[in-house]
């Protein structure tokens, strides 16, 4: 099998070039989630608030995008046919790795991020200048 980059549609469709800023990362261990916090901006220029909490994750990483060999059609793909998760169930002795389990591959302004996970969750909202209350948490 061939490893291939599939641009992942979001509800304001595929992500492209580098639209996409992260401000806050949270790694929480207990619960094995990753969250990423920050804006985007749409094909229209529209910029919108983000949260995306990754869940089940088994493997992340991080890397200045100028370090980052980029492969790959959109600022937000999933890798079908992984070889990092091949890889990951030839070492697999306590079977954590299931058939559910995706590889994920986000650009943002700044940084390459791949995570390997059971599921993700993207809230996307019009960006709010008027106090604190208008931040997306990594509690929802």
């Amino acid at each position: 099998m061939t490893e291939r980059y599939v641009p992942v549609e979001t509800e304001v469709g595929v992500l492209r070039g580098r639209t996409v800023f992260l401000d806050e990362i949270t790694h929480d261990y207990r619960e094995g989630s990753l969250f990423l916090r920050g804006s985007l901006f749409t094909e229209e220029g529209e910029e919108l608030v983000y949260g995306m909490k990754f869940l089940g994750i088994i493997f992340f990483s991080m890397v200045e995008l100028d370090l980052y060999k980029y492969r790959g059609l959109s600022a937000f793909d999933e890798i079908v046919d992984s070889k990092l998760v091949e890889s990951f169930k030839d070492l697999d002795s306590a079977r954590k790795i299931t058939p559910g389990h995706r590889h994920f591959r986000l650009i943002t302004y700044d940084d390459a991020i791949q995570v390997v996970c059971s599921d993700y969750v993207l809230s996307v909202r019009h960006r709010v200048t008027t106090g604190p209350s208008s931040s997306i948490s990594s509690n929802g």
